[in-house]
């Protein structure tokens, strides 16, 4: 029993690894929830279109890049 805990905390490392050298590489995705999060607060639209461009030029792309990443574990399965 301990050998399969061991095993799985192993592969959960790895899994961490492999998102912090496919996906996770600077603080961009915290910046991005913390963004969303005052969105959502945002009742005269004044921030929404501050933030606009910060959506189109950083936030947009780590979305392709993650949807990338995805569906190669996808056919990887």
């Amino acid at each position: 029993m301990e050998n399969k805990s061991i095993n799985r905390y192993n592969t959960f490392c790895k899994s961490l690894k492999n998102l912090e050298k496919n996906l996770i590489d600077d603080d961009t995705w915290m910046q991005m929830l913390k963004t969303r999060n005052q969105l959502a607060h945002d009742y005269d639209g004044s921030f929404a279109a501050e933030k606009f461009r910060d959506i189109i030029d950083m936030y947009y792309p780590l979305f392709l890049r993650f949807q990338k990443v995805a569906e190669t574990y996808l056919q990887a399965s």
